[in-house]
């Protein structure tokens, strides 16, 4: 009976854990979310790559005095949706594309001998307004509220990038919006996008017990390093110590900087015994891991607990050859977590 209640009382707290990580991350990806729209919302749509070959989009053009039937045959041969009406001085002066087309009956065929000008001025949409302008200094959600502004009267899908001189040299769409939203995580060039920090992790190993005696011949203690690997950073080591009772490297810590590509992975703990030789590699006496998440949720105590957190422990190694799974050793670890204050929007 008291085995049974200490299963229960042992898969309570892991569920309880594993609840308050789930929590954590999904505030995270909330807050990550809220600042990434109002980001990308307020960034010129030249930063965002639009109208260059990240958003490349073919503009096909032709004069106001071309045949309808004439026209037509652009759409399928240039795979587009949407033709630039421009006057002889190559200016834009209004668009033709299927919705223009929607009102065109078996009765109509006779329409398509007008000219585009004429078809779009008497035949079809006498009162279609003007195509939308914009430029590339434009933000995002400017541009958003053109789009939705032209719902009320006539819908209208694209956007025309022009010059000073009314010269179209780009076509933004309802697609290219959908783009940027689903890829806004995706850097246009290295430095863009960067995702923002959760929080510092200061990582420092200060002793070692239990660790078993050398069998080597030759030594009668351990040369012992530990190591720290970071996920997507090579591993750091603190300087070897000499000594076979309580290896002590007090002097050794890491920082690092935790993001939400972080959650979900593990800081990994090595213990390594130091070879003298430059032939002879590091043995491997045992390893530990730390999951980021629960150091993100605060040691386990929710992310309403304060900015700054720290915690010993001893940690169990373990071997990973080793099938009976037992520790081989422990290591005396403190860490400290300052969590980004979102609200200021500085680390505290």
């Amino acid at each position: 009976m008291t085995c049974f209640v200490f299963l229960i009382l042992h898969w309570a707290t892991s569920t309880v854990n594993m609840l308050e990580q789930r929590q954590i991350m999904f505030t995270q990806r909330l807050w990550l979310l809220r600042d990434d729209l109002i980001r990308i919302s307020s960034t010129q749509l030249r930063e965002l790559g639009i109208g260059s070959e990240l958003f490349e989009k073919s503009i096909v053009a032709v004069e106001a005095d071309v045949a309808v039937i004439d026209a037509l045959k652009y759409f399928m041969s240039a795979n587009v949706s949407v033709l630039a009406v421009v006057d002889k001085m190559g200016l834009l002066i209004n668009s033709f594309s299927g919705t223009d087309l929607r009102r065109l009956t078996h009765m109509d065929h006779s329409a398509l001998v007008l000219t585009v000008g004429e078809f779009i001025d008497r035949k079809n949409y006498p009162d279609k307004p003007d195509p939308l302008r914009i430029k590339k200094e434009c933000m995002l959600l400017d541009a958003i509220d053109m789009i939705a502004d032209s719902q009320k009267t006539r819908p209208m899908h694209h956007l025309w990038m022009c010059d000073v001189t009314s010269r179209a040299g780009g076509l933004v769409s309802l697609t290219d919006f959908m783009r940027i939203f689903s890829t806004y995580h995706l850097p246009v060039h290295p430095q863009s996008f960067d995702v923002p920090d959760l929080g510092s992790l200061s990582v420092t190993a200060m002793l070692v017990r239990h660790v078993a005696a050398t069998k080597s011949r030759h030594r009668t203690q351990r040369c012992l390093f530990v190591g720290v690997r970071f996920p997507g950073q090579s591993m750091m080591r603190t300087p070897a110590a000499p000594d076979n009772e309580n290896p002590s490297f007090r002097t050794s810590s890491f920082t690092f900087k935790i993001d939400a590509s972080h959650l979900g992975r593990n800081l990994t703990l090595y213990l390594y015994d130091k070879r003298k030789f430059f032939f002879g590699p590091d043995k491997l006496i045992g390893q530990a891991e730390v999951d980021i998440a629960w150091i993100a949720n605060g040691f386990g105590k929710g992310v309403a607990a304060q900015l700054i957190q720290e915690v010993k422990r001893w940690i169990p190694l373990h071997h990973p050859n080793n099938s009976a799974g037992g520790s081989v050793g422990e290591i005396l670890v403190r860490l400290v977590y300052a969590r980004r204050n979102h609200i200021a929007g500085e680390d505290i």
